[in-house]
């Protein structure tokens, strides 16, 4: 989360839309995305975002854990 805020920061823009891209130990993919009216770009933020949409799977073996911010606005 704090790479993300970092580079989100570096480009003056924040996320509307905060997506999850989990592989499992048997190579199975899932996503999942959330929307958000206010776009964000705290680590905070994107933790909290992405930690309600890992709960929401239960107990799983991941092999790879990945966070994505898109649709990208800019901020002053």
């Amino acid at each position: 989360c704090h790479k993300l805020e970092k580079d989100l920061k570096e480009r003056s823009v924040a996320a509307s839309v905060i997506t999850v891209k989990m592989k499992s130990t048997d190579f199975s993919l899932r996503q999942r995305s959330v929307s958000r009216p206010i776009p964000v770009y705290s680590a905070k933020d994107l933790y909290s975002l992405s930690s309600s949409l890992l709960q929401n799977e239960g107990h799983l073996k991941l092999r790879l854990l990945g966070l994505r911010a898109s649709s990208l606005q800019v901020t002053c």
